[in-house]
């Protein structure tokens, strides 16, 4: 069964590092995002790279 946030609060705590989506969330996204869970996937703080994929599909 696919997860959602309760709140938008899940997704400002994704964004700020502080806590991951669930894998049926990671599903989710990368199935939105029209991309690769590993191209989501914020490693070592990547937040820029994230904020410039998320610009990039969306826009």
């Amino acid at each position: 069964m696919c997860q959602t946030p309760e709140n938008p609060q899940a997704v400002y705590k994704w964004i700020s590092g502080k806590s991951l989506p669930s894998l049926d969330n990671f599903i989710i996204l990368s199935r939105l995002l029209h991309t690769s869970i590993e191209d989501i996937l914020v490693i070592d703080g990547d937040i820029v790279r994230l904020w410039y994929i998320l610009f990039r599909k969306l826009n």
